[in-house]
């Protein structure tokens, strides 16, 4: 029983973080700053029909093969409800970068703008 609760636990948690990523669309352009800099600026949009709070993404440097050659992070604070932000961040990435991946890696749903 134990066994049975935990597995569907998880999978309630699983499907809930997929169903909220959702909630996010990323937009963003990349430019060179030199053989070693990039940045990055983009706007997140929250579809979702909730605020989300303390917006984190993660912003990853990728070689042609699409391994992680650097990454850094960028803090929005909060996105309202059906609305967008704004984001800009610099990687330090060699000249093997070939693209970018941004992602959103924490944020916390609420009814009201909440501070950190």
């Amino acid at each position: 029983m134990a066994r049975a609760l935990g597995a569907a636990l998880l999978c309630l948690v699983a499907a809930t973080a997929a169903w909220a990523q959702s909630d996010f669309r990323i937009t963003h352009t990349v430019e060179r700053r030199g053989p070693e800099q990039v940045d990055v600026k983009g706007m997140v949009f929250n579809d979702a029909r909730l605020h989300a709070n303390n917006v984190t993404l993660t912003i990853y440097a990728l070689d042609a093969s699409g391994a992680v050659i650097a990454r850094t992070n960028a803090y929005l604070g909060t996105v309202a409800q059906q609305d967008s932000a704004g984001f800009s961040a610099r990687l330090k990435a060699g000249p093997a970068m070939t693209n970018v991946r941004v992602t959103v890696t924490s944020y916390r749903l609420g009814v009201f703008p909440q501070g950190p």
